[in-house]
């Protein structure tokens, strides 16, 4: 009895490192956190694979670890987990973002004033990006 029982452990384990179990689907809709409408395009990473959103922004994928990274032009990228998206019906909700850039050519990095004055911009939030052309 005690041998069959170490003999059925032993296939459990081996069969579990066979077959692993599946990663949870995590499924959600992209929405505007403003108007509720879909992105014209969005897009979702889980465990290094890319899914795109449907029309409706709907978008699924096998979640190692549960946490779906997602992004959409004109949107800030959100990370969430499968509970995230339980909790707020499957949906989440990206907040629109327009960049304001300032543009430095590789002098302008160099120089530690004009550097100074674009960081100190950012900071006070005039800007939220920089673009340095090497």
């Amino acid at each position: 009895m005690i041998l069959r029982r170490r003999a059925a452990a032993m296939l459990a384990a081996v069969l579990a490192l066979l077959y692993p179990a599946a990663a949870p689907a995590l499924e959600a809709r992209l929405v505007d956190a403003r108007t509720g409408a879909p992105p014209q395009e969005g897009y979702a990473v889980a465990g290094g694979v890319f899914a795109a959103a449907d029309a409706s922004g709907l978008v699924r994928l096998e979640a190692p670890g549960g946490v779906l990274f997602v992004r959409a032009p004109g949107y800030r990228a959100a990370s969430v987990t499968g509970a995230d998206i339980a909790a707020d019906g499957g949906v989440v909700r990206l907040a629109p973002f327009k960049p304001k850039a300032l543009y430095l050519t590789v002098y302008g990095i160099g120089s530690k004033s004009l550097r100074e004055g674009a960081l100190s911009l950012i900071r006070k939030g005039a800007a939220n990006a920089l673009v340095i052309d090497l």
